[in-house]
């Protein structure tokens, strides 16, 4: 009978052993809305000549996730978008899609990538692309490792 407990007590070490600590599991958050509007003016990076506003009707898929140490959120935007000039004339209708990553901390304690393709069509008929890549990795002790931003207008 002596035996039959240290051997019960050896494998219950040794399963202990095994079996990873219990963490919190991470916290999740989704929300999705849907038909919202804004009016932003012109990007700097594409000021869209005669452009004094763009209006966007979108719908928004926001999913994050948090950990005692770390997160990473994820935005979505996607829908329509025409831009104005000071007279209030359309000058451009089209589609866009705008994706927002973020994550950290721990390494890189941050990384951050926003893409932004817009395609759409003049009133004289010409074609308009838009696309926007901006990215920026900070390490763990605070420096800037790498950052840049590619555009195509």
């Amino acid at each position: 009978m002596h035996r039959l407990l240290v051997l019960i007590a050896m494998l219950a070490g040794i399963v202990g052993l095994s079996t990873p600590a219990r963490a919190e599991p991470p916290t999740h958050i989704d929300i999705v809305t849907k038909d919202n509007t804004l009016t932003v003016p012109p990007l700097a990076q594409c000021p869209g000549g005669n452009a004094a506003s763009i209006d966007l009707v979108y719908s928004e898929s926001f999913h994050a996730i948090f950990t005692a140490t770390t997160f990473h959120l994820n935005d979505t935007l996607t829908g329509t978008f025409t831009t104005r000039a000071p007279s209030g004339e359309v000058l451009v209708t089209g589609h866009f899609v705008n994706r927002r990553d973020d994550q950290g901390p721990g390494f890189p304690k941050e990384s951050f990538t926003s893409v932004i393709n817009a395609n759409g069509k003049a009133s004289d008929g010409s074609h308009t692309v838009v696309h926007i890549l901006t990215h920026f990795t900070v390490t763990p002790d605070g420096q800037l490792a790498v950052a840049f931003q590619q555009v195509d207008c």
